[in-house]
C-alpha cells in the first residue's frame, strides 16, 4: 500500500535576533547609545551658547525635539570631544549623565524619558512603550500629537543609525551554519497529524518573513547561494520584508504597534480620531502588497512556522495571531538563543497570541539542541 505524500511550506519569520547574531549592533540599546552620544557630540561641534538671566550661563548648547543638551562649564572643544570619545558603552554614558556635574540631558519628551530610564534596567522597547504611554491618554489629545511627534522624531533617528551600519562580510563556513538551519526540510516528529507508516512527507516552498530593516537575510541568502556548488540544492524561497527596508520609497519602514487584541484597542477605535491610530502597524500595512503577499502565501498550501530571532512580543500580536491560528499552519519550531531558557521564555511569548491555547499546544515543537542560533564573533 502506497503512502499518502504529505508536502509542506516552510514559513520562516527572522528577526532582530539573526542581525545580532551576525554581530551587527542593532538592538535599541544599541541605537540609544548612538543617540546619546550623538546629542553629547553635536552639542560642543554646534559650540552654541545659552545665556537667561534667571540661569546661570549654559555652555555647548543643543536642543532637538527630544532633548536640551548643555555644558556646565566652558571647556575647551577638542578635550572635550576627546573626553566623549572615552565613553563608548551605553553604560558609561549612563554613569556620566547621572553625575549631573559637567553635562546634563533634559528629557523634554515623556517618551524619551521612559525609554531612557528603562535602558538603566538594560531593557528597551520603543514600540510597546510608544503603546503604553498613548493608553495612558486617550483623553489627552495635545499629549498625543507631542507623542506622535516625538515618535516620528525617533523613528527617523532610528532608520539613521541602522543606515551608518555595515552588513559583515561572512566567510562560508559561517554562514552555511544559518543556512542549514533555514532550509532543514520538515520532520515527522514536528508535525501532529502525520504518522511515519501512512505518510511521505516533504518540504517544497520557503517563505522568509523578514521583520528587520536591514538587508542581512539577503546578504547571506545570496552570499551562500552564489558560492554553492551543490547544483542539486537549489530551493525554492521567497524574501518578504514585511516591516520595509532602509531608506526605500516603495518599501519604507513600518515602526509602530499591532496588539488590535489589547483590550484598550476598541475603546481607541471608538474616539473616532485617527491621531490615535497613526502608528497602529494594520494601516501603515497597505502602503505596499507585502502583508497581502503573506496572506497568498499562508493560505496556500499546509505550513510550519519557523522562529529565527524574533521576539513574538505583542508588537506584532495580530499578525502572529494570523499566521500561528491558521488552519494551515502545522508546527510552530523555535530557534533559541544561548540556552533552554530562552526557549521557554519564546514558547511564553508565543502562547499571548493564541486564543485557543488547546491548538498552541500541539503546533510548537518540543525543544532540541541541535536549534540553537549559532552567534558568530563581534567585532
Amino acid at each position: 500500500m502506497s503512502k499518502e505524500e504529505k508536502i509542506y511550506n516552510r514559513l520562516i519569520l527572522v528577526g532582530n535576533g539573526f542581525d545580532l547574531a551576525l554581530g551587527m549592533k542593532t538592538s535599541y540599546n544599541d541605537f540609544l547609545f548612538w543617540y546619546l552620544k550623538s546629542l553629547l557630540i553635536t552639542s560642543v561641534q554646534k559650540k552654541q551658547r545659552f545665556d537667561d538671566r534667571n540661569m546661570s550661563t549654559k555652555y555647548f548648547y543643543y536642543k532637538d525635539e527630544l532633548t536640551t543638551t548643555y555644558w556646565n562649564k566652558l571647556y575647551d572643544n577638542k578635550q572635550l570631544l576627546e573626553f566623549i570619545d572615552r565613553y563608548d558603552t551605553l553604560k558609561k554614558i549612563q554613569d556620566l549623565l547621572k553625575e549631573n556635574s559637567r553635562v546634563i540631558i533634559e528629557r523634554d519628551s515623556l517618551l524619551f524619558k521612559m525609554i531612557f530610564d528603562s535602558s538603566l534596567n538594560s531593557w528597551v522597547d520603543i514600540e510597546r512603550t510608544y503603546y503604553h504611554i498613548l493608553k495612558l491618554n486617550l483623553k489627552e489629545k495635545k499629549e498625543v500629537e507631542k507623542l506622535n511627534n516625538d515618535f516620528s522624531f525617533l523613528k527617523k533617528q532610528l532608520e539613521t543609525y541602522l543606515s551608518t551600519l555595515k552588513i559583515p562580510e561572512l566567510k562560508r563556513a559561517s554562514f552555511s551554519q544559518f543556512i542549514e538551519h533555514f532550509f532543514y526540510g520538515v520532520d515527522y516528529n514536528e508535525v501532529f497529524d502525520v504518522n511515519e507508516n501512512e505518510h511521505s512527507i516533504g518540504t517544497q516552498n520557503y517563505y522568509f518573513l523578514n521583520f528587520n530593516y536591514t538587508d542581512s537575510l539577503k546578504s547571506v541568502l545570496d552570499s551562500f547561494f552564489l558560492q554553492n556548488t551543490n547544483k542539486s540544492f537549489n530551493p525554492s524561497y521567497q524574501l518578504n520584508h514585511i516591516h520595509g527596508k532602509l531608506n526605500s520609497k516603495t518599501e519604507k519602514i513600518i515602526f509602530g504597534y499591532g496588539d488590535e487584541m489589547d483590550s484598550k484597542y476598541e475603546e481607541i477605535q471608538n474616539l473616532n480620531d485617527n491621531l490615535y491610530l497613526e502608528n497602529i502597524k494594520s494601516f501603515q500595512y497597505f502602503r505596499s502588497p507585502n502583508y497581502r503577499n503573506l496572506l497568498r502565501f499562508v493560505n496556500s498550501n499546509e505550513y510550519q512556522v519557523c522562529i529565527y530571532g524574533h521576539s513574538c512580543g505583542l508588537s506584532d500580536r495580530v499578525m502572529l495571531n494570523e499566521i500561528f491560528e491558521n488552519e494551515n499552519c502545522k508546527s510552530i519550531k523555535v530557534y533559541y538563543y544561548k540556552d533552554e531558557n530562552d526557549f521557554n521564555n519564546k514558547t511564553m511569548e508565543i502562547s499571548r497570541h493564541f486564543k485557543d491555547n488547546n491548538l498552541m499546544r500541539k503546533k510548537i515543537v518540543n525543544f532540541n539542541e541541535k536549534d540553537k542560533i549559532p552567534q558568530l564573533e563581534k567585532d
